[in-house]
């Protein structure tokens, strides 16, 4: 199929068991976006000239299935899938052809509140780049367990960082810094779990002026190694209350 030049998404995808594959996107101003929960097919794509700022956008509960690499052709703007909301439920992020992209002014939320709780799991090799405000949190209740290897790491970094992955943003180039995005936040008693993470250029201040850690720990059985922190623009780890565990 040819899905050219249409004047906003080329396709929306709302369902559990959807398919997106063999398709040559061009011209259409953002490319696919993915809703809700699942694990949609999206392989063997062709996306160029996408001018706006999401090429893919996905709901955080979505389990994108790439079967078949995707190709990206010159001219979009942003290379990445776009990611903000809350999951409930459980889902894995899994794409390692692009980055993962948390932009200033979205949060992706593990859980929604007390009674409707989240769990990401974060598969080695995946990248995930942040700007400004973005971050990742989660409710009390939930879960994250992002566990790299030491050949394939799972990596939180700059909109910026070119050297990693891939160019997110090819219209920028500005180098990365520190405090270029807010932070990760990891709350309540479950056992979340962080080995072969890497985390560069985070800790920027919030609103209020309040410093951040590139990882902010609250009340956590978190076990954590293999952690590699970088270039933070306030603290490293912040650790508050619980009996966590950071070591090799």
């Amino acid at each position: 199929n040819q899905i050219i030049g249409n004047s906003s998404w080329g396709t929306i995808l709302r369902g559990d068991t959807l398919e997106v594959s063999g398709n040559l996107f061009n011209g259409n101003p953002y490319g696919s976006y993915f809703e809700g929960n699942g694990s949609p097919v999206w392989a063997g794509n062709t996306y160029a000239n996408a001018s706006g700022t999401e090429l893919i956008r996905m709901s955080p509960g979505v389990n994108l299935q790439e079967s078949e690499p995707n190709v990206y052709g010159p001219g979009n703007a942003f290379y990445g899938i776009a990611v903000s909301g809350n999951l409930v439920g459980s889902s894995t992020w899994s794409v390692t052809s692009l980055p993962y992209l948390i932009p200033s002014g979205y949060t992706a939320t593990v859980g929604n509140n007390a009674s409707q709780p989240g769990q990401l799991t974060i598969a080695p090799g995946v990248v995930v780049k942040l700007w400004n405000t973005g971050h990742l949190t989660m409710y009390a209740n939930s879960l994250i367990t992002a566990v790299g290897t030491s050949t394939a790491s799972i990596v939180f970094t700059s909109l910026r960082d070119d050297a990693v992955l891939n160019d997110a943003q090819p219209g920028d180039a500005n180098p990365p810094a520190a405090g270029d995005w807010r932070g990760v936040f990891v709350e309540g008693p479950a056992a979340n779990r962080f080995e072969h993470v890497g985390f560069k250029y985070g800790g920027s201040q919030s609103a209020g002026g309040t410093e951040q850690a590139a990882l902010n720990v609250n009340g956590e059985n978190l076990s954590a190694h293999h952690l590699t922190v970088l270039k933070s623009g306030g603290h490293g780890v912040k650790l508050s209350n619980g009996s966590s565990s950071i070591a090799e």
